[in-house]
């Protein structure tokens, strides 16, 4: 189906080809691009699903219940504060901005001022643990 996330990485595949001199028209270089897109999301999504703790995930199902409006940053630092409470000794002396660092480093998810936000990618890759039965009971 049509996907923004597809539809953003198809854009990026295609530039990069122009830049090479590459020519991306035609059915069938349109259909290999699509491939390719959901290919190059598939493994992202199994990369971070491989790293991701379990109460980041929890995080970002709860930044997707209200997508779009977003949640306060106190809220997500009173859940790191409960995080590292019950994981003393792999989190005691992580600060906010480590813990939110792969988020934000994947992409999952985006501050604006002092609400964060999970992004369309953050949506789908919680679409893709659904749909595809992934544990999201998973360590820390």
């Amino acid at each position: 189906g049509n996907s923004i996330v597809i539809t953003d990485i198809e854009s990026r595949i295609n530039v990069e080809l122009k830049a090479k001199g590459l020519n991306s028209e035609g059915d069938t270089a349109k259909v290999l691009i699509r491939h390719l897109a959901g290919t190059q999301l598939l493994l992202s999504f199994e990369q971070i699903h491989n790293l991701i703790f379990g109460s980041q995930i929890f995080l970002l199902k709860k930044l997707n219940e209200v997508a779009g409006q977003g949640r306060p940053m106190v809220f997500v630092t009173v859940h790191i504060d409960h995080i590292k409470t019950l994981y003393q000794i792999q989190l005691g002396d992580w600060s906010y901005d480590q813990y939110l660092a792969f988020l934000f480093s994947r992409s999952l998810i985006v501050r604006h001022g002092d609400q964060l936000h999970i992004t369309n990618l953050g949506v789908e890759y919680l679409t893709w643990v659904a749909r595809n039965g992934r544990s999201e009971n998973k360590p820390l």
